[in-house]
């Protein structure tokens, strides 16, 4: 009996140490939550209707990683920088360059062929088939100015040479018939310096006389006719005293401005020149194109 009872015994022991064994490895229920451990209740809802999160469930939530936002950059307003004006540059005024002027007694003929600048008066002036002559004195002496057509068409001063005008010229020395002259290469190289100050007088043309030949005058009258020749044209003014002969070389009528008024019966033109005697005739003869200016021209009648 002892023994049945003892191995009944050890079949029980050995049937609970199983259960124990097979147990372990399934976990066992957590036993229900008592009141103090549920959740707080939560509070009145808001106004909006969203439920106030409880401290509790606050707490115990594990908060997200708040995402990495760049941050905000504010640009840096530079001012606009105001334009300044480059300054120009102030220029050192330049010395001028110092002419060395030739006195006129200086030149002679073994300087002929040399390079020279005078300064000096126009005391005469001339006209011949291929240029122009002017004769200058600065005190000390005289020589002749000779420009040749292209020269003195060249010249930006030609209107402003004429007698009693100051003028600085550079040239060459040379000599024909005994006469020393300079002659310019080119028309910059003669400048006027002052132009003329003194006038010729001014005649009414029935009052020259013989006795007048060699002055150098001053008319102004219309043209009545005018008689051509190959070599020169003869122009008659007359005003209201009389009427006298302008004869005018063909190099400077071609440099007459508005020289068609010489052949226009009526036109108004105003001569200076000297007067001058040929074959018993007075005559008044201009050296210069700028000795002759055609002050108004009549307009034709048209049928």
């Amino acid at each position: 009996m002892r023994k049945a009872l003892l191995i009944v015994m050890i079949v029980l022991l050995e049937s609970l140490a199983g259960c124990a064994t097979a147990r372990k490895g399934v976990p066992l229920p957590k036993p229900p939550p008592s009141r103090t451990d549920l959740p707080a209740p939560t509070g009145t809802p808001s106004p909006t209707g969203r439920p106030q999160a409880s401290p509790t469930s606050e707490s115990t939530r594990t908060p997200l990683l708040a995402a990495t936002s760049r941050p905000t950059v504010t640009p840096t307003i530079r001012p606009t920088p105001l334009h300044t004006a480059t300054p120009t540059p102030t220029l050192a005024p330049q010395p001028t360059p110092t002419i060395l002027l030739t006195s006129i007694r200086s030149i002679t003929v073994d300087r002929v062929g040399e390079d020279v600048t005078v300064e000096g008066k126009v005391v005469d002036t001339a006209s011949f088939s291929k240029g122009f002559q002017f004769t200058l004195h600065d005190g000390t002496g005289q020589i002749v100015l000779l420009m040749w057509h292209d020269v003195y068409d060249n010249c930006w001063d030609a209107p402003k040479l004429s007698l009693d005008a100051i003028v600085q010229v550079t040239g060459t020395v040379s000599e024909y018939e005994e006469q020393l002259e300079i002659q310019p290469r080119f028309g910059g190289e003669v400048k006027v310096v002052r132009a003329a100050t003194a006038q010729a007088p001014r005649r009414d043309i029935g009052s020259i006389t013989g006795a007048d030949e060699g002055q150098r005058v001053m008319i102004e009258g219309k043209v009545v006719r005018t008689e051509g020749l190959s070599s020169a044209v003869k122009v008659f003014l007359a005003d209201e005293s009389g009427e006298i002969l302008v004869f005018i070389w063909r190099n400077i009528l071609d440099r007459i401005s508005d020289n068609t008024g010489l052949g226009t019966p009526g036109s108004l033109v105003r001569v200076v020149g000297p007067v001058q005697t040929y074959r018993a005739n007075l005559e008044v003869v201009p050296p210069l194109p700028n000795d002759v200016a055609v002050l108004e021209i009549p307009q034709q009648e048209t049928e």
